[in-house]
C-alpha cells in the first residue's frame, strides 16, 4: 500500500499515512495530492455508505464515504490486486465502527492517535499485518491503561462492549470449528 487517508468533505486531512512513495514523502506534496484527490471523488456521485474503486494517476484508490462525506482512502500501485487494497480498506473500517458508532469528522478530529493505532495494526511500513478485525479489536483492547494511545481515550463506555463481543466472536468462532 500507498497509504490511507481520512478526509473530511471539504477536503482537509484528519489523518494520513504515506509509504514507500518518493514523491509524496514531502508535506507539501502530500497536501497537493489531497487536494487533488478531493476534487477527483468530488467529481464523482458516491452514496454515503457505499465502497468505490477508482484508478487515479497511478494508484488505485478503494474508498468508502461516510454520512457526514468523511472519506476513508486506502490506495496502492496500479500493480497492487484490488481485492487486497478493499480488504485493507475494510479492516480499517471495520475497526474504526466498531470503537466509532458513527463514523463522522467531528468523532474522529479528536481522535487521531487511535485512528492512526488502528492503521498500525493493519499495516506496517505500507505491508499488510492484520485484515482481520477480531484480531485487531483484541490487540487494542489488550492495549495497557497507562498508555496514551489506549482504547479508553474514546471517552465512552465501549471498552467493556468490546471484549465482550470479542469474546462472544472468538466463542462463535470456536464453536463454528467444533461443528466442522
Amino acid at each position: 500500500m500507498n497509504g490511507v487517508l481520512l478526509l473530511t468533505e471539504s477536503g482537509e486531512r484528519i489523518a494520513a499515512k504515506y509509504y514507500r512513495d518518493k514523491q509524496l514523502a514531502e508535506t507539501k506534496a502530500q497536501f497537493e495530492f489531497e487536494a487533488r484527490v478531493h476534487a477527483k471523488l468530488n467529481e464523482m456521485d458516491v452514496r454515503p455508505s457505499s465502497v468505490e474503486s477508482i484508478i487515479f494517476e497511478k494508484y488505485i484508490m478503494v474508498f468508502k464515504v461516510y454520512g457526514d462525506g468523511t472519506r476513508l482512502i486506502v490506495f496502492a500501485p496500479l500493480e497492487e490486486n484490488e481485492l487486497l487494497v478493499f480488504s485493507v480498506l475494510s479492516a480499517i473500517d471495520e475497526t474504526l465502527r466498531w470503537f466509532v458508532e458513527d463514523v463522522n469528522a467531528k468523532k474522529l478530529g479528536s481522535r487521531l492517535r487511535f485512528i492512526m493505532l488502528i492503521i498500525d495494526e493493519v499495516l506496517d511500513d505500507g505491508l499488510v499485518v492484520d485484515n482481520e478485525v477480531n484480531s485487531i479489536v483484541q490487540r487494542l483492547v489488550a492495549t495497557p491503561e497507562d498508555s496514551s494511545t489506549t482504547v479508553s481515550t474514546l471517552n465512552t463506555g465501549v471498552r467493556d462492549h468490546t471484549l465482550t463481543g470479542a469474546l462472544f466472536s472468538v466463542g462463535e468462532q470456536l464453536m463454528k470449528s467444533l461443528r466442522s
